[in-house]
């Protein structure tokens, strides 16, 4: 993720990162490699699921950068997850014929993966999780400007200011898909 947001014009300042290197495959395997070499056996990830990561990275990425917001949500994703927790035939065309969505289909416990917490839209939808609510919130929260919470106007919650977007509005993914923050041409 720090790679990947040093590779955009830092936008507080309008400065360009000097020396940097947009990361390559052969980097990426390099960096998952000194990690396995310095974690104990198997508590590294395979270096399939960190290209997955980066593939999801890449796909939502926009053209032009107005903010970035750091959080941690990328999860541990063991191979066997990638397969059975993919997004389904079905669920993949009906999210190209619908919404045009190009990405990838493979499974990671990353915010930016559509099946993570969305059961129905996986292969093997029996094996899914909840996902990271607080991730899509935060990411909610960033989309509009939100009045002060009150009683009246909670954040979240039923008839909260970011029910239209989050999975506690409707639990369609449909509904919420075109109102969630839309990836730029380019």
């Amino acid at each position: 993720l720090a790679a990947h947001a040093a590779s955009v014009d830092l936008v507080a300042t309008g400065d360009t990162v000097t020396g940097f290197a947009p990361p390559t495959d052969a980097m990426l395997a390099a960096a998952a490699g000194a990690c396995a070499a310095a974690l104990p056996d198997g508590d590294c990830e395979d270096l399939s699921s960190v290209r997955l990561a980066k593939e999801y990275y890449d796909h939502w990425k926009p053209a032009e950068v107005r903010a970035i917001v750091l959080a941690e949500s990328h999860v541990f994703t063991a191979p066997e997850e990638q397969a059975a927790k993919r997004l389904s035939d079905a669920a993949f065309e009906r999210l190209q014929r619908d919404h045009g969505y190009d990405g990838p289909r493979g499974y990671v416990r990353l915010v930016n993966c559509l099946g993570y917490g969305e059961q129905a839209l996986c292969a093997d939808g029996r094996a899914a999780d909840r996902g990271s609510t607080q991730f899509w919130q935060l990411l909610a929260a960033c989309s509009r400007e939100l009045a002060p919470a009150t009683p009246a106007t909670p954040v979240v919650g039923p008839g909260g200011q970011l029910s239209d977007v989050l999975k506690l509005g409707s639990p369609r993914l449909p509904d919420r898909l075109p109102r969630g923050v839309p990836r730029p041409p380019g």
